[in-house]
């Protein structure tokens, strides 16, 4: 998932600006993507002075992975100046990073996951600080595919050389794709399989011994 986060930048100085991106546990940081600033009012005493050196504003890491523990995101903005005196028209700085929801326990089908986003700076009198308008805004919800497995046989009374006809059907009621399904079918003694008679290509089927791989 891609979050994207865009701050109103208020005139004058906004000194020591920084945003704290608190994930939930069951995500985890995987890249910062993109900076950019609305206008050339805007500066700052980071890398260039006008953010466009991207590499200068990745975010510290700190907390936990995200799998035990909340991954905490801390983006140093720097000493921050607007020099535009319309405040009709705000200028705003976007990033954009992007999340992994970890396949872990703790993220289930139907779990909602949050990130907290706090941003300070100094006015030159006091610390001033945001939170999130609407944290729902940044809510995702978790889906897990759900697979079954249904196995019949075409005669359940047989004698010495019967041939038998498996069927095998795999469903997924789920919400999500299931990736990389593997079914693993091992025959009792007395059963072989016929080379061939499976309905998979042959590259999709590996036999050894009673066990049979698809």
């Amino acid at each position: 998932a891609q979050y994207t986060i865009t701050l109103n930048i208020p005139q004058g100085n906004s000194l020591a600006a920084e945003m704290v991106d608190t994930l939930d546990v069951g995500l985890q940081f995987v890249s910062f993507d993109s900076i950019t600033s609305s206008s050339g009012d805007l500066s700052t005493t980071v890398g260039a002075g006008d953010f466009s050196d991207q590499a200068s504003f990745a975010p510290a890491l700190s907390g936990g992975d995200g799998t035990a523990a909340s991954q905490v995101l801390t983006f140093d903005f720097g000493d921050i100046n607007n020099a535009n005196s319309d405040d009709a028209v705000p200028e705003t700085i976007t990033i954009t990073y992007t999340v992994l929801v970890l396949d872990i326990p703790a993220n289930t089908d139907g779990d909602v996951l949050n990130n907290d986003v706090e941003y300070s700076w100094n006015d030159g009198a006091a610390t001033q600080t945001i939170n999130d308008v609407d944290p729902s805004d940044q809510q995702l919800t978790v889906v897990e595919p759900d697979v079954s497995v249904t196995k019949t046989v075409d005669d359940d009374t047989v004698t010495f050389g019967q041939t038998l006809t498996y069927t095998v059907d795999v469903e997924n009621t789920g919400n999500a794709t299931a990736h990389d399904i593997e079914i693993v079918d091992t025959l009792p003694l007395g059963l072989s399989y016929v080379p061939g008679s499976a309905s998979l290509p042959p590259a999709q089927v590996s036999v050894v011994g009673q066990v049979i791989t698809f």
